[in-house]
């Protein structure tokens, strides 16, 4: 009989929290909502308000949708630091990368210099950039490959539109949205797959 190794049980336990899409959905939403807000004129300095509104959702999805279907597991204390070590980390790369690229296109603008050509492609991809490193990083984090790609996307999706004149909005809102139905799709199938519990004899 082959001996139990808890430790790879508990990393592949912890591991599959990110099989049911609310990260996608949730990173995908932050995103379009900010693009959509950029694109409205004088809501652009909402646009960053969004995500940290998510950020209670999260829990609350989680024991509604995933532990009902998945059931629930207990981590070890080292476990539990990590990842609320882990959670700061995202929320700080993620809300700095936001404000910085915002901050920095919009000083930029408001300087009068994007009239140069250098600037003008560079300083309105730098918002796309900046969250698509800051996803990149925070897949290495977790070790979550996907969230990698999704940031990757974002900063090839930044580098295109830029280069041929759109406005930060509209490359942020697509790439949300594309995000976003992946992880509408990966919650979907993961719903599917795995139907909350019926009780015997009921």
């Amino acid at each position: 009989m082959n001996a139990i190794d808890l430790n790879e049980l508990e990393q592949k336990a912890y591991g599959s929290r990110w099989d049911d899409g609310l990260l996608d959905l949730f990173a995908g939403v932050s995103v379009l909502l900010l693009g959509v807000l950029w694109l409205i004129p004088g809501a652009e300095a909402f646009g960053g308000i969004a995500p940290v509104l998510l950020v209670p959702i999260w829990p609350v999805a989680r024991k509604r949708i995933t532990e009902p279907r998945a059931g629930y597991v207990e981590f070890g204390d080292a476990r539990r630091g990590q990842e609320r070590r882990v959670f700061r980390s995202l929320l700080l790369v993620g809300m700095g990368a936001l404000f910085l690229g915002v901050a920095a296109y919009f000083f930029v603008r408001g300087d009068g210099r994007m009239g140069e050509d250098w600037v003008a492609i560079v300083i309105p991809a730098l918002p796309g950039v900046l969250v698509g490193i800051g996803a990149v990083l925070a897949g290495l984090m977790i070790g979550l490959d996907r969230l990698m790609a999704y940031g990757l996307l974002l900063m090839a999706l930044a580098t295109g539109f830029t280069y041929y004149g759109a406005e930060p909005g509209l490359y942020l809102a697509v790439g949300g949205a594309i995000v976003t139905v992946l992880g509408a799709i990966r919650l979907s199938r993961f719903m599917t797959a795995h139907p909350i519990p019926t009780e015997a004899g009921s």
